[in-house]
């Protein structure tokens, strides 16, 4: 959808300037039968699907100043217009089918844009949805939950997904806004409701929940003291600057990662796609782990630089995904070097997938990190190198090899 302009409209420059341009579906998927159709875009994240409905309505004056009442008729005549589209596009995909269950959650969302028209300037008008515009004024079937449509305006859907950064935590909050919803808790705007679901221990439930299954597996003994702190009552404080760490720690993960894709597309040797995905998809909390290890580095000893050391995590989102970084060292002729992990990446990955067997991760990820100083600016430039491998299944006979490595490993 263009502008006649031929510019880009305000839905596609949203689109275009977030990580929702990685998981717009073109038409030919969209189009498949297991896909609802008819809606404006749809975007397949790993662990959820969400179609989108937009909006657009002008009220057109020549008046200079517009009544608040015309601004609320023109607000409810276009969420009405949204929820009647939804509900006909509803029953036209889902009649005749057996079962509209699936394997992951769905969401719809409508967003609208309103705008008034006096002579030839355009104004914007800012405008957000509580809990009461839908209980009093454009009611929502809240009868089947997969099936609510969930409203927000343009500007606080760009701001929503501006705040979120990913994929995963989009979801996150997907579901806790249309749970609102549906059990009718009370918040006055979406941009109160996002601060309230940072500041709470719903936004750190799944990393608690993934750390508790490492624990069941053996990997881990507790889970981190400051994510139990998140379910203690009175804990404003600390949510407040957990949250402002986490906003700036994934914004720097974030250029870690822009930087790699640039450098590598330079050279005609671009990530897989579905390798990006996965990794723009990590949760908040999991880049600030990540990066957390990457700032530390201000703190490790002259040997362990020279000689490159190993630090292990694993994601806050998704269970069965393993990361290992590896700080080169500095002296080129370590075992850890630059040149050495490169042209071993392959056994280092397949030596931490025979150890963590039971159960079998889905991913293993090894991330490289140089640390190269500018003499002339005396600035310290980072750097970051991604390897993949999935995990697999390993026969008895190649775990026992793979064990007696690591045991010759320790005694030399």
């Amino acid at each position: 959808m263009t502008a006649t302009n031929g510019q880009p409209t305000p839905w596609q420059l949203m689109i275009q300037r977030s990580f929702l341009s990685l998981y717009l579906l073109p038409n030919v998927e969209i189009k498949k039968a297991d896909k609802f159709q008819g809606y404006d875009y749809v975007f397949e994240f790993a662990d959820a699907t969400l179609y989108l409905l937009i909006e657009a309505n002008v009220l057109q004056t020549s008046r200079p100043q517009v009544q608040n009442s015309q601004v609320h008729e023109l607000r409810k005549q276009t969420v009405n217009q949204q929820i009647k589209r939804h509900a006909q596009l509803y029953q036209k995909n889902t009649k005749g089918r057996d079962s509209t269950a699936s394997e992951k959650p769905v969401f719809f969302v409508g967003l609208t844009s309103l705008s008034i028209q006096q002579a030839q300037e355009m104004y914007t008008i800012t405008h957000q949805y509580g809990s009461t515009f839908f209980a009093e004024e454009c009611v929502l079937d809240l009868d089947n939950e997969d099936q609510v449509l969930q409203i927000f305006s343009l500007q606080s859907f760009v701001d929503i997904i501006t705040r979120l950064q990913t994929p995963s935590d989009l979801n996150s909050f997907l579901q806790y806004h249309r749970t609102s919803l549906v059990q009718q808790r009370n918040f006055n705007s979406e941009s109160e409701l996002l601060e309230h679901f940072l500041r709470s221990p719903v936004f750190y439930q799944r990393a608690i929940n993934v750390q508790k299954q490492l624990i069941e597996i053996g990997l881990l003994d507790e889970v981190e003291p400051r994510l139990l702190q998140t379910l203690q009552l009175n804990q404003t404080a600390h949510m407040q600057a957990l949250s402002e760490q986490l906003q700036k720690n994934t914004a720097m993960w974030y250029k870690l990662i822009n930087g790699l894709t640039k450098r590598l597309y330079q050279v005609g040797a671009p990530l897989p796609a579905d390798l990006v995905k996965k990794l723009i998809a990590e949760s908040m909390y999991t880049r600030t782990c990540l990066m957390e290890e990457i700032l530390a580095y201000t703190d490790v000893s002259s040997e362990e630089r020279q000689q490159g050391y190993v630090r292990h995590q694993h994601s806050y989102n998704a269970f069965g995904r393993h990361y290992m970084l590896v700080f080169y060292g500095q002296d080129p002729n370590s075992a850890l070097s630059a040149t050495t992990v490169r042209a071993q990446y392959h056994d280092m990955l397949f030596e931490v997938n025979s150890q963590l067997q039971d159960p079998v991760m889905e991913d293993f990820f090894l991330i490289g990190v140089n640390f190269s100083a500018h003499e002339e600016t005396g600035n310290t430039e980072v750097q970051i190198e991604i390897y993949h491998q999935e995990g697999s299944k390993l026969t008895a006979d190649v775990q026992r090899l793979y064990a007696q490595l690591a045991q010759l490993k320790t005694q030399s």
